[in-house]
């Protein structure tokens, strides 16, 4: 039996003439209906997304250089930490003021390979307190024990000298060089221990001398020659007229800064 309703209207096709701006809402569009062929080239802009809109699922690995972020524009809360690797840092390119005070600590410090530069005055510092400080003035090194305690010099974690604020301890045996000096005037700023064999008469003097300094002299007088006195040198007369005759002998002194004080041994065969 034919088909006596009414006739079939046929829809008429869309353009996009025909559909007026912002017409079309985000539910009447299907899910991924959208694709990329059906946006033109740099048809998107700021204006077309909402901020934040586009997820980092959608956006495609190393698609975001260096061009498309504005000066400026990154911030700390815009990356997660430690989320910038080191090969992604130029060489250089972190300078000291980029560093906040106190950041770096030993965990972030591998092996030194070369030099640590100071400046003259500028001081390696140990302990909580500073207690010790290594440094040079410009004129002299120093090690200085700032804080609590005594300055140790060990070996092998035994100490072997131990500076006090009274002096210093040698434990075992302390050894101090011998310096040939024959003209019987002794440069105490080379050394404090001597060995003397004059060729002619002369005029025991000590020089350069420091307040507590002491020492001995070998004196080797074969030739028997006279033997004098500096004003500064305080001996005997006796003692003098000892070491003038001919033998070997031994002066022990000991110094105040000022003066150097000398008593003698006798005669030693």
């Amino acid at each position: 039996m034919a088909y006596t309703g009414r006739p079939v209207r046929q829809l008429a096709v869309l353009t996009s003439a025909q559909i007026e701006d912002k017409a079309v809402a985000t539910v009447d569009i299907a899910d991924a209906a959208v694709t990329a062929t059906k946006i033109a080239a740099n048809g998107l802009t700021a204006n077309t997304y909402g901020a934040k809109s586009i997820g980092t699922a959608s956006i495609a690995d190393a698609a975001i250089t260096a061009a498309k972020i504005s000066p400026n524009t990154l911030a700390a809360n815009t990356y997660g930490t430690k989320s910038i690797a080191g090969a992604a840092i130029a060489d250089g390119a972190v300078s000291s003021v980029k560093i906040a005070s106190g950041t770096i600590n030993a965990n972030n410090i591998g092996t030194l390979t070369s030099d640590v530069t100071f400046a003259h005055s500028a001081k390696a510092l140990f302990g909580t307190g500073s207690d010790l400080e290594i440094y040079h003035d410009g004129s002299n090194s120093r090690i200085n024990d700032a804080g609590t305690g005594n300055l140790q010099l060990q070996l092998g974690g035994s100490t072997k000298v131990e500076v006090t604020s009274t002096g210093a301890t040698v434990t075992g045996r302390s050894y101090g060089t011998l310096t040939t000096d024959n003209d019987g005037s002794f440069d105490l700023s080379a050394s404090n221990n001597f060995k003397c064999t004059p060729s002619g008469n002369f005029t025991l003097t000590f020089t350069n001398m420091t307040s507590g300094q002491t020492g001995q002299v070998i004196l080797i007088n074969t030739g028997g020659h006279t033997i004098s006195a500096a004003g500064t040198t305080k001996v005997s007369s006796t003692a003098l007229a000892t070491i003038t005759a001919a033998g070997t002998y031994i002066l022990s002194y000991i110094s105040d800064g000022t003066n150097a004080y000398v008593v003698n041994s006798g005669a030693l065969s």
